[in-house]
C-alpha cells in the first residue's frame, strides 16, 4: 500500500486549504456558506407557496416551506403550477416537479439552515429531477 510523503502531504493539505474555503464561499448568501448536502424531495404548492415535500427535514406533513434567495419570485402559471424564478427571470423550479437544492448551512449548528420554519436555499447548486 503507497504511502504519502512529507511533500505529497503538504501539498494534499495546501489544495484541500485552497479548495474547500472556496467551495464553502461560492455559495455566499450575505455571511453564509451554503451546505455541501444536497436535498432532494417534490415542489409542491401550498396556499401560493412552494413547499418541499422531505419525509426527514420535518415531521408534520413532510412540508418544508422554502425561503429563496433575495430576488427571486414565485409566480403562478397558466396550468396552475408555481415556478419560482431568478432575478434574471429564468425559470429555476416549478410545482409538480422533482427538485435537488442545497440550503445554506445553518451558523450556529451542523446542517441545512431552518429559519423562521423555512429552509433557507442557497442560490446555486438546484437542480431540476
Amino acid at each position: 500500500m503507497p504511502t504519502l510523503t512529507a511533500s505529497r502531504r503538504a501539498v494534499l493539505a495546501i489544495a484541500v486549504g485552497l479548495v474547500l474555503p472556496l467551495a464553502l464561499g461560492a455559495c455566499s448568501d450575505d455571511r453564509s456558506v451554503c451546505s455541501l448536502r444536497f436535498i432532494e424531495g417534490d415542489l409542491v404548492a401550498d396556499d401560493g407557496r412552494v413547499v418541499l415535500v422531505h419525509p426527514n427535514l420535518v415531521e408534520e406533513n413532510h412540508l418544508v416551506p422554502l425561503d429563496w434567495p433575495d430576488g427571486w419570485t414565485v409566480r403562478p402559471t397558466d396550468d396552475g403550477q408555481l415556478e419560482v424564478v431568478d432575478d434574471s427571470g429564468t425559470v429555476l423550479a416549478r410545482t409538480g416537479e422533482g427538485i435537488k437544492l442545497e440550503g445554506v448551512a445553518d451558523p450556529h449548528g451542523s446542517g441545512p439552515w431552518i429559519r423562521d420554519g423555512e429552509l433557507v436555499v442557497c442560490p446555486i447548486g438546484m437542480r431540476r429531477t
